[in-house]
């Protein structure tokens, strides 16, 4: 727990000698020891994650090489290229679609193929390698946002591109061939993954303004409604999102980007900035691809909140459907707890209490659900759940207290037959099973044991069976 407020969990990072300040005052004791240990290891795994991240290069200094002599290169431009269209065709129902169309640049050429750290002539059935092309629009990996997917034909195969990475400005498109063979020269056609595309511009556009949001919130709880809200405002008002290509001089005179002024050493002459927001009032350096407006993003939901490091944390996020298919989950899940509870306050359908509670449960494990609202509902689950439990003992030992069980003449039908330190009632099963075993040779004092057991379980909690 004390790392936890440590961490930011519940907020803001309190320093440890704060959090032991407040400790000593409520009379808690910290264990500093287990305390430096979850420390120690979070630098551990933090390390770690570094060096993980300093991957094999992608291409050997012998290839690069000869990349270099052969004067290999590609014109990437055409990533950018693509706007929103009425698609001029219907759907079923006489339908206009629109929809993003991106600009596919003709008579394309592998100009090399690397495979398993050389450069090759071609690329088999089942191979993967990369291949670079001489243009293309596929977006490589840069700016926090993933490279494209997609395929590639040509006269004599076909394959998948399940990557592009740009290294030492080699664009590389990972390819495994599924048909035939590529090889050097040859004339492809590519097919952009376009939902894939869509799905990344969303949640680059997305990502702007959430961290605008995080300027000027936390990360309790309650914040991170606030900062889905203000994520969605934006959305709702359709405002429009415009990139534009601006020399550093002019860039830096943006009040956003104004702050990067100390590193004009180490940025290119000439920038990309991203601007979204009423007069285009969010401003930002980026070298992705966004929506063309927030209302395409469609909707924003936080879903989850995670350390990364010590002091770092992690947000995840979804637009487009799958946001929209997490807030619905989030409502069902709100509807379903609101009629159980309901349900165990009036005592009405006993009979179905657990398996609702359980089909909530289910939700939490199966459903894509707000971070909010998650973290709300499990609380509250949890309680309710405690809640029916007692409820259901309650009931069970109530009923076995009624007439059809238990006989007014229950005490005259008793006698003397057992001694009384053979009477152990552990469990209702056992009480039931002492009334009706010896209802015809009945112990002494049975009625005042029988109604002390019955006691002494109820005193227990117990749980009950059937």
């Amino acid at each position: 727990m004390a790392f936890e407020i440590f961490d930011g969990r519940y907020g803001a990072n309190i320093p440890i000698d704060m959090i032991q300040d407040i400790a000593q005052s409520k009379n808690i004791t910290i264990d500093m020891d287990g305390l430096n240990s979850i420390l120690d290891k979070v630098k551990e795994k933090s390390s770690q994650s570094v060096d993980q991240r300093k991957q094999k290069p992608l291409l050997s200094n012998d290839v690069m090489d000869r990349l270099r002599a052969d004067a290999i290169s590609t014109d990437d431009s055409y990533k950018y290229s693509y706007k929103k269209e009425n698609l001029s065709f219907k759907y079923r129902y006489g339908v206009h679609k629109e929809a993003y169309v991106y600009e596919q640049p003709n008579d394309v050429e592998v100009t090399a193929i690397v495979y398993q750290d050389d450069l090759t002539d071609s690329l088999a059935s089942g191979q993967t390698g990369y291949i670079i092309l001489d243009k293309t629009h596929f977006y490589s990996e840069a700016g926090g946002q993933i490279g494209d997917r997609g395929q590639i034909f040509t006269q004599t195969g076909k394959g998948v591109v399940s990557d592009v990475q740009n290294y030492q400005n080699y664009i590389l498109h990972q390819v495994q061939v599924t048909e035939g063979q590529i090889n050097v020269k040859d004339v492809c056609n590519l097919l952009l993954d376009e939902e894939h595309r869509l799905g990344c511009m969303q949640n680059h556009t997305a990502t702007h303004l959430l961290n605008a949001a995080l300027q000027k919130n936390s990360l309790s709880l309650d914040d991170i409604k606030a900062v889905e809200e203000i994520v969605q405002g934006q959305i709702k008002v359709n405002c429009k999102v415009r990139r534009e290509e601006l020399t550093l001089e002019e860039a830096v005179k943006i009040p956003e980007v104004e702050a990067l002024t100390s590193l004009k050493n180490d940025l290119p002459e000439k920038i990309f900035v991203v601007s979204v927001g009423k007069d285009y009032s969010l401003s930002e350096l980026c070298c992705g691809t966004h929506v063309r407006n927030t209302s395409d993003i469609k909707d924003f939901c936080i879903i989850k909140l995670s350390g990364v490091s010590q002091g770092t944390k992690g947000i995840t996020c979804v637009t487009g459907q799958l946001a929209v298919q997490a807030r619905k989950s989030g409502q069902q899940l709100q509807e379903s707890y609101e009629k159980l509870e309901a349900q165990v306050e009036t005592g009405q359908d006993s009979e179905s209490w657990l398996a609702d509670i359980k089909a909530i449960n289910k939700l939490f494990n199966t459903h894509l659900l707000p971070k909010y609202s998650r973290d709300f509902y499990q609380m509250k689950t949890d309680k309710l759940q405690a809640t029916i439990k007692t409820k259901l003992n309650q009931m069970k030992f109530e009923s076995l207290t009624k007439q059809d069980m238990v006989p007014k003449n229950f005490q005259e039908q008793l006698s003397d037959s057992v001694p009384d330190e053979d009477i152990q009632c552990k469990s209702v099963k056992h009480v039931q099973m002492f009334y009706w075993t010896f209802k015809s040779t009945p112990p002494s004092e049975t009625l005042t044991q029988f109604q002390n057991c019955v006691n002494g379980l109820i005193m227990e909690n117990s749980q009950i069976k059937n």
